[in-house]
């Protein structure tokens, strides 16, 4: 799953949804933002499955490294660092659940996690199962911005990569174009979703 897709993204490049001649341009650039958009927030967007080996505290509570959570697909227990996964059963569901202290996701266990290295294993989705509406705006501007950057259907001549503002002479009129830096502004509209560093 992307944040966007082709289809939502070419009528804001002026480009018919039919035409496929910057299918692969737009592809890359729809990938690139998808992981920008990550990294500013520092955490999954997209659902992403994960498959996570946890050290056990002695407390009802761990730690869970990528939120948010979507779903939890199984929590399983070994007692033997060297014992495969395949061979334990699952903990029941009833057992554990995801709790959020100050933003930050927790696995609550009413059974408490017995202290250990690696001897509990999560499997569960990270992400959101639909992307939110201002992500998925602000993954449409950054796209454009892209896109504009380099010289595709008709851009700037030689693209504007690096350029704050272009002149230009037509008919003999003179011209200039500025170029606004958005960064900050999508920085601001993300930081409601940014995951502070653990």
């Amino acid at each position: 799953m992307a944040l966007i897709t082709k289809q939502e993204l070419k009528p804001f490049l002026n480009i018919d949804s039919a035409t496929e001649d910057y299918d692969s341009v737009i592809n890359t650039i729809i990938s690139s933002v998808g992981k920008d958009v990550q990294r500013i927030c520092n955490q999954d967007i997209e659902s992403t499955s994960q498959t996570l080996e946890l050290n056990g505290n002695g407390t009802c509570y761990l730690l869970i490294p990528k939120f948010p959570v979507i779903s939890i697909t199984t929590l399983k227990h070994r007692s033997e660092i060297l014992d495969l996964w395949t061979s334990h059963v699952a903990i029941s569901s009833t057992t554990y659940q995801i709790v959020y202290i100050n933003n930050v996701a927790y696995l609550y266990y009413s059974e408490g996690f017995i202290e250990g290295i690696a001897n509990y294993q999560l499997v569960y989705i990270s992400g959101y199962a639909t992307v939110p509406q201002d992500i998925k705006q602000i993954a449409i501007e950054m796209s454009v911005i892209y896109f504009k950057n380099f010289d595709i259907n008709s851009g700037v001549k030689g693209g504007r990569l690096g350029l704050n503002s272009i002149a230009e002479s037509v008919q003999g009129v003179s011209a200039t174009t500025q170029f606004r830096d958005l960064s900050q502004d999508w920085f601001k509209r993300l930081s409601k979703y940014r995951k502070p560093s653990l």
